[in-house]
């Protein structure tokens, strides 16, 4: 223990912290974002559809209007949002109209681009667990509100197997880790993915679909938790639902009453990732050749399905 501590202060006095995302310098070195990244991650823009948040075709195109910004400042952009959602009902806008009844609605912390495309990316391709820790803070106002949903569980959307052990962890199980400390859910892993499966970037939203169809499986396990129980499901980016959908309809069929999809970003419509292109890389990681020591797990509150057992396929 104490050579890992000599280690860590080793690492620090050589390889100085600086910001993920803008390679700020930051003395604290539990930071990992500078406060201006941290201010600046881009909210989703304004006019939003009622059911699942994204913008509506009056905000596509538009420069984030940045954080606190007056969605009523835009009239115009207002009354084109309440002409291009169904009124009432769950029908939303063209986005998540196809979404299944079960999947009552979506949130997203802020949209995919700058600080927060850097954190998504650390923490999915670069090992960087610690992301999460940022990621979910900025995710627990979007956390659906009301009593209904006070005691929900969180259920992480699975990645594969393969992935899975490739980076060590899955992001979504890091992030809903972190919701239920904050928040003292409990997350039960009640869904799994079949197979390997191919990834979704670069899809188109019918392709997605398509994708995902039946590669999601319940738990045996988990089973017993699931019935007339409201599900929050949780995932690192929303670019269709197409994913969340699946997962809800699976979730269905297991009895749950309702389900709810919370990311931490949300792809916006003119900015998704197509063949060309690739994400943002940096030069070194600025964890250094002992950046594994700055991992940090927190145990979750989970729910027990046995002695000694956590619930897998």
């Amino acid at each position: 223990m104490r050579f890992l501590h000599l280690a860590t202060g080793l690492e620090r006095f050589l390889l100085p912290c600086a910001c993920l995302a803008c390679r700020t310098y930051l003395p604290d070195p539990r930071r990992l974002l500078c406060p201006g990244c941290t201010v600046g991650l881009p909210p989703i823009p304004h006019p939003r559809c009622p059911r699942c948040k994204g913008p509506l075709q009056a905000a596509r195109g538009a420069r984030h209007p940045g954080p606190g910004a007056d969605p009523s400042a835009n009239p115009e952009a207002s009354a084109a949002a309440r002409r291009e959602t169904k009124p009432g009902g769950l029908d939303g806008c063209a986005e998540c109209r196809e979404w299944p009844s079960i999947l009552r609605g979506a949130s997203q912390a802020v949209a995919l681009d700058g600080p927060a495309r850097t954190l998504v990316h650390a923490l999915k391709y670069e090992g960087w667990e610690r992301a999460g820790e940022v990621m979910a803070t900025a995710m627990l106002p979007s956390l659906p509100e009301g009593g209904a949903w006070k005691d929900a569980l969180l259920v992480p959307v699975p990645t594969s197997r393969e992935r899975e052990r490739r980076r060590g962890f899955n992001q979504a199980a890091v992030l809903a880790r972190e919701l239920a400390h904050s928040r003292g859910l409990d997350v039960l892993d009640a869904v799994y993915r079949k197979g390997e499966g191919g990834t979704q970037v670069a899809l188109h939203p019918e392709e997605r679909r398509a994708n995902v169809r039946g590669v999601f499986g319940l738990v045996p396990s988990a089973l017993v938790h699931l019935a007339h129980r409201r599900v929050i499901l949780v995932d690192d980016v929303l670019t269709t639902g197409a994913t969340g959908a699946e997962v809800a309809g699976v979730l269905e069929e297991a009895g749950v009453s309702a389900v709810w999809l919370l990311t931490f970003a949300r792809t916006l419509p003119d900015r998704r990732l197509d063949g060309n292109d690739v994400w943002p890389g940096r030069e070194q990681d600025r964890r250094g050749p002992l950046g594994f020591l700055r991992r940090k797990r927190r145990p979750a509150p989970s729910i027990p399905t046995g002695p000694g057992t956590t619930p897998k396929p």
